[in-house]
């Protein structure tokens, strides 16, 4: 995985926990590695298409519904920003 397609982002572990149960076996592949986990937040990298598979899912769940805790629209929202401002640093 060369730097140019890949991004390493810090996300909230409460919402990478989810993205993983969510995640089912036939879909591995899309999963993102992990770096360093720590009790409140986890380094992961993965490819653009990886990212963006995280991203589509930090999306739905930023959105919010009356079955999402605030705390995961909250995570959620902070997993977006995350990987956007990795996006800007490099374009």
């Amino acid at each position: 995985m060369s730097a140019a397609n890949s991004l390493r982002i810090s996300i909230p572990v409460i919402f990478w926990d989810q993205h993983v149960e969510r995640t089912g076996e036939e879909d591995e592949k899309n999963l993102c590695r992990v770096f360093m986990r720590g009790d409140h937040s986890i380094q992961v990298q993965g490819t653009l298409r990886q990212i963006d598979y995280l991203l589509a899912d930090a999306e739905f769940f930023a959105r919010g519904n009356k079955y999402h805790t605030q705390e995961i629209i909250f995570a959620a929202r902070l997993t977006v920003a995350a990987i956007n401002k990795a996006r800007e640093v490099i374009a």
